[in-house]
């Protein structure tokens, strides 16, 4: 990682919805503006796109929408696809030092060998 300059990409799924508020979206957001005052650059990875409640945490970041909008079950929330197929392709394609998943889920398994993968486990 190269300091200050590092950038973190954090799955921001959580911000799209299909709750509003929630102990995830909470928890995400004490992560991310830590990080923005620290001097880093911030990607939100969606799916969809974050709800006009969340747009406070979006200011400052870079916000990118990309992918299927459902799963294999193609109901909302979906497990699955996005994080298996769409999100390894744009992580190889837009490297990032670090990607951060903060809801229990989100990390695919064909991982960039230069990118640091976190995920966060919450009870």
């Amino acid at each position: 990682m190269k300091g200050l300059n590092a950038t973190v990409a954090v799955d921001a799924r959580p911000f799209s919805g299909p709750d509003v508020h929630t102990g995830t979206t909470v928890y995400l957001k004490s992560i991310i503006r830590p990080l923005l005052e620290a001097g880093y650059q911030v990607i939100l990875l969606s799916n969809r796109p974050i709800l006009k409640e969340h747009t406070d945490i979006a200011d400052g970041c870079e916000v990118h929408i990309f992918g299927r909008q459902y799963g294999m079950l193609k109901i909302e929330f979906d497990l699955g696809l996005w994080e298996l197929l769409d999100l390894p392709k744009y992580l190889k394609k837009n490297p990032v030092d670090v990607y951060f998943c903060g809801s229990n889920r989100g990390i695919p398994f064909k991982k960039n060998k230069s990118t640091r993968y976190i995920a966060g486990i919450l009870d």
